[in-house]
């Protein structure tokens, strides 16, 4: 059986969590913190995935307009708080 997280994936073109009862902006907070336990070891790669994932946002949003304007930067990637001088990245 899945991890309950595994539910909180991004709903394509507006970006919304597609778990039953969440569909807040993705990633959804138990996301977030679901990533930051995953990429715990380096941020870097945290913060490469998340642009990634921000350029798709990008993308679907000139191809496909939505009524509300999504802030990009925060969303996708000012809330990853930056590594310890001990960790590296």
């Amino acid at each position: 059986m899945p991890e309950l997280t595994d539910l909180h994936v991004p709903s394509r073109p507006d970006w919304n969590c597609k778990a039953p009862g969440c569909g807040k902006p993705w990633p959804c907070d138990i996301e977030k913190a679901e990533l930051l336990r995953t990429f715990r070891e380096s941020r870097l790669v945290l913060r490469m995935y998340l642009a990634a994932h921000m350029q798709d946002a990008i993308d679907d949003a000139v191809r496909h307009p939505l009524d509300v304007d999504i802030d990009f930067w925060p969303r996708f990637l000012g809330w990853v708080p930056p590594a310890s001088p001990a960790a590296g990245c």
